[in-house]
């Protein structure tokens, strides 16, 4: 701080030098006014080495001359030299503006008479002046740079403990003074420059460079930006503007969005390599900018909606190259020109989302394709609806990673589009059915049918598939519950039941979904293989190779909770099977403690031989069927009341098994009175069809499913499985947040629930009554609209 005071008061101490140093300082303006000839004349390589190190060694030899301690002396020295470091250029840049030659590959000429002639610039033209200034401002630099490696002492010593400008400026402001005075010259012939290069005429680009490079140098220099921004910077992103917005009418007018698409690609290529080759970086970004809105922004529309050419007829008429080019230009617009494509590929998709729904949509319900479920004639296409679901999404998916560049706004399009028209259903029979119910009962036929027929690829394909659809389905819970139904009757009646298959499938929704989601999906899959232990243990057990019952029997132990609600009944099993099914009982609760064992007979199957007089058959059934069909050994003809009676069936079942076996397909049993076609009542009467005959020797009698109650069925228990949840999920936003309004709350719970369902605010209302009246949370005294949690 002390070395820094002294420094500081030596650089107000008068210039002056000693006498010789002035005479030395002489030799160095006449080397300097030689190299200003020199450079005139076209030689900009000019001084050497030599020349240089004379004119350092005279600097500083008088910046250093007075005595050891006299700082006064020295800076009173180098002030002087700085002041005249500034005269020198002042000198060169007073010298006559010249026109440069007309050949700039010509050889500079040796003498100083030929120096190019001197311009006035009262008659100039804004051409001449801009050539005779961009020629004076090259030979200034290069006399800057000599003199700067010569006064370079002062650099590193006056200028830095006295604060002084650096040389570099002190040389710009005074070629500014020069400058300041043909701004609107320089700046209006450049404009016509780039205006000339756009059209494709040939024209000196390394004028149009040095003259950008003084309008930037310039900028720093006092008002310098002011002039940057009125004679340059401004009527050129103007002129930008005017030109490209001319450009882009003439390329609208000829009615291609693809050739539009082309020449605007090309023209923002041009501008910028027209820019990185001579702007600045500050104004590379601004000109393309600019560019893009006159070619880009503000034809969109036209571009989205042109006739047979544009962007909305290009996904009507699925090219997907140019959409993909299209993307790519306009994805230079940001969110301002992708979010209008979106927009065309959001109702684009919806539009062929709704025309599958409604060809599956009809009055009657379409006729089901092969393997159709149970169910009758009507049962909906549920094979045909799933594949051309999946074809479309597969299609729009590979739209957007190829072509759409995966860009999140399209993305969001195709999910809207998909959940709008997906989740709406269909309308069968006059009932609504849900995508959940067709998309898992095209799972169940796969599993039932198709997989055993298909390589490892071609299932980790369908199961991808399936899956990814899956992924647009807003109420998971119900696709997840049919899912579950699905599986149990495969774990239940399929005779091929394959559990890779079925693990690989429910992995795939795991990794999608979680664990939560699949959970009772593998307590299911566990439950099969821990069943087969458990039978064959009982088999192999000293009660049951003393019960010796002469048929084969089997049991699956299915755990509470992981299964699908099912109604435990008071059939009465034939004799024979009862005892075995009592001895399982007690075989099974001794084996562990706090067990209990139900018997539902529902989903059983049974395998019967039947002697008719025409031959022997193998009916495959249900139980109920069996348990009905068993019956006929003690009685030759008996009533339906005396059915339910004796097999302990509601009615309804007993009608539906009674139908089963009446069909005319299966005559195993007919009515008394033949004549009588009214639906079945308590009192008619039934018996075997003695002369009952088929090809087959083994035959499977299927039960009808009523759809409709199934899915009654689902949507009831899918209900009552939310009210816990939405619980839960209540409590725990209340427990993290304490205090919160109704809306805050009904949106924070319909936030978290979203990936499994969408709750409905009204059943959060009432659920959150329900807590208020369970003591879980209270209304706020003053705020009735506001929540507390209570601990």
């Amino acid at each position: 701080q002390f070395l820094y005071f002294i420094g500081t008061r030596g650089c107000h101490a008068a210039d002056r030098m000693d006498p010789e140093d002035v005479e030395n300082f002489k030799r160095v303006e006449l080397e300097v006014q030689r190299l200003a000839d020199i450079v005139e004349r076209g030689d900009m390589r000019r001084g050497t080495v030599k020349f240089t190190v004379d004119m350092y060694t005279v600097v500083y030899s008088a910046a250093t001359r007075c005595r050891i301690g006299d700082m006064d002396g020295q800076y009173a020295a180098a002030a002087a030299l700085y002041r005249r470091y500034e005269e020198l250029l002042q000198d060169v840049v007073r010298r006559p503006l010249r026109l440069p030659s007309a050949d700039p590959t010509a050889p500079a000429p040796a003498a100083s008479g030929d120096a190019a002639p001197v311009l006035s610039t009262s008659n100039a033209s804004a051409e001449q002046v801009f050539h005779a200034m961009v020629a004076k401002w090259t030979q200034f630099q290069v006399v800057r740079q000599w003199m700067a490696k010569s006064f370079r002492y002062l650099s590193r010593f006056y200028i830095v403990h006295c604060n002084q400008r650096p040389l570099e400026v002190v040389a710009l402001s005074v070629f500014f003074e020069l400058f300041k005075e043909h701004t609107e010259a320089i700046g209006h012939h450049l404009l016509s420059l780039f205006t000339a290069e756009r059209r494709g005429e040939a024209v000196n680009k390394d004028d149009i460079r040095l003259a950008v490079e003084l309008f930037n140098a310039m900028a720093d220099i006092d008002n310098g930006d002011e002039l940057l921004m009125r004679d340059f910077t401004g009527p050129f992103l103007r002129q930008t503007r005017v030109f490209y917005k001319a450009e882009a009418a003439q390329w609208i007018a000829e009615g291609s969005a693809p050739a539009f698409l082309q020449r605007a690609d090309r023209a923002i290529r041009e501008e910028q390599d027209r820019a990185q080759r001579l702007l600045p970086s500050s104004m590379q970004q601004v000109l393309v900018l600019n560019v893009e809105q006159q070619v880009l922004a503000n034809h969109l529309h036209h571009l989205i909606d042109m006739p047979n050419t544009g962007f909305a007829a290009m996904l009507r008429d699925w090219r997907t190259e140019q959409m993909g080019q299209a993307v790519q230009l306009l994805a230079r617009l940001k969110q301002a020109g992708l979010e209008p494509l979106a927009k065309v590929v959001e109702q684009h998709c919806a539009e062929e989302c709704a025309a599958i729904s409604k060809r599956y949509s009809t009055s009657g319900g379409a006729k089901a394709a092969a393997g159709a479920p149970e169910g009758g004639d009507g049962a909906v296409d549920f094979r045909g609806y799933t594949t051309d679901y999946m074809e479309l999404h597969d299609k729009y998916n590979s739209l957007l990673s190829e072509h759409l560049q995966g860009h999140s706004s399209f993305q969001n399009a195709v999910k809207d589009a998909f959940e709008s028209k997906l989740n709406d259903g269909i309308i069968a029979n006059g009932e609504r059915v849900t995508c959940s119910e067709l998309i898992t009962s095209y799972c169940d036929q796969l599993m039932r049918q198709g997989a055993d027929r298909m390589t490892d690829d071609e299932i980790e394909t369908a199961f991808s598939r399936i899956v990814s659809l899956f992924l647009r389905v807003i109420d998971r819970d119900v696709f997840g519950e049919f899912l579950r139904k699905h599986l149990s009757r495969r774990l239940l009646t399929a005779p091929n039941f394959n559990d890779e298959t079925e693990k690989s499938l429910i992995q795939k929704f795991k990794a999608k979904c979680g664990a939560a989601f699949t959970s009772k999906l593998e307590g299911m899959i566990n439950d099969r293989a821990t069943s087969v232990e458990t039978c064959n243990a009982f088999l192999e057990s000293a009660v049951a190779r003393e019960a010796a019952p002469g048929f084969d029997f089997s049991v699956q132990v299915l755990t509470m909770g992981f299964w699908p609600t099912m109604t435990v009944d008071r059939a009465v099993l034939p004799p024979s099977v009862k005892m075995m099914a009592d001895k399982f009982t007690d075989f099974f609760l001794a084996r562990g403690k706090n067990k209990k064992l139900e018997w539902v007979h529902s989903h059983g199957s049974a395998v019967i031989t039947a002697s008719f007089r025409r031959g022997t058959k193998e009916f495959t059934m249900a139980v109920y069927q069996g348990i009905v069909l068993m019956l006929f050994n003690d009685s030759e003809t008996l009533t339906l009341q005396q059915i339910a009676e004796r097999s302990g069936l509601e009615m309804d079942e007993v009608k539906r098994v009674v139908v089963s076996f009446c069909h005319s397909k299966v005559k195993v049993l007919v009515r008394d009175d033949p004549a009588n076609t009214a639906p079945f009542a308590p009192t008619d009467g039934v018996r075997v069809n003695v002369d009952f005959s088929s090809a087959q020797k083994k035959m499977k009698l299927p039960l009808a499913v009523q759809r409709v109650a199934q899915a009654a069925a689902v949507q009831q228990t899918v209900a009552e499985d939310r009210k816990p949840a939405i619980d839960a999920c209540i409590v725990r936003v209340m427990k993290s947040r304490k205090e919160l309004e109704h809306a805050s709350l009904v949106a924070a719970v319909i936030d978290v629930l979203q990936s499994r369902f969408k709750p409905d605010p009204k059943l959060i209302k009432l659920r959150i009554e329900d807590l208020i009246n369970r003591d879980y949370l209270e209304r706020k005294a003053d705020k009735p609209n506001t929540y507390v949690y209570l601990a």
